[in-house]
């Protein structure tokens, strides 16, 4: 009940985020165009070029903007390929994490999962990435794969530390606990840790 709880509480600050950023973001920048485009013509800049360029910028902004926004809610790729989605978000961790190590071993091919449990998947690698590797740890060496054993799938996650305080600060938390049980109610399927030497692993294991 507890990992419950705490799986919603974190969806519902996520949620609450996106909203925040809506409504003091891209709700503010719209009304600001709306009152330049509304102003009289001779309030505007003289130079019509200088102020078409500065609608353009405008509206880039505000396009990268609803992009992020749309990539938060729904990742890129997640309704057609589950591998293609989970290399989109190892990308994205890679430019945040550059002094960490990455190696990907992902199928091209992929059967069709139904939505939710693609979803299921991709937020629990996520949450687990944010919970096991600090953002400001460097020399962290991350191998993620997923393996096809049909009718049985699994995504295994290996997190290799720089020493073993931070080994075992990291990957004996409350929260990565919760985490591998709600995996288990939810997707539905199965968790698994276990650690060699510096090197944590996670097994989530699940029937496609």
């Amino acid at each position: 009940m507890q990992a419950m709880r705490w799986w919603f509480k974190q969806q519902t600050i996520a949620l609450s985020t996106h909203a925040d950023q809506i409504q003091n973001g891209l709700l503010q920048d719209l009304f600001a165009i709306r009152l330049r485009l509304q102003a009289p013509l001779s309030e505007q800049s003289e130079d019509g070029m200088s102020q078409q360029q500065a609608w353009i910028s405008e509206a880039k902004k505000l396009h990268d903007q609803l992009t992020h926004l749309n990539e938060a809610l729904i990742p890129p790729y997640l309704a057609e390929s589950l591998p293609l989605a989970i290399q989109s978000l190892l990308k994205q961790w890679e430019l945040s994490h550059p002094h960490n190590q990455l190696r990907m071993d992902l199928p091209y091919g992929w059967r069709p999962e139904p939505l939710e449990r693609s979803w299921m998947i991709l937020k629990t690698l996520e949450t687990l990435l944010n919970l096991a590797i600090s953002a400001s740890l460097p020399h962290v060496s991350l191998e993620v794969t997923l393996i096809d054993q049909s009718p049985q799938a699994e995504l295994q996650i290996k997190v290799t530390y720089p020493d073993r305080l931070t080994h075992l600060s990291l990957t004996r938390t409350r929260e990565l606990k919760y985490l591998c049980h709600c995996f288990r109610c939810l997707a539905p399927g199965r968790c698994f840790y276990y650690s060699r030497a510096l090197t944590a692993v996670w097994r989530f294991q699940w029937n496609s």
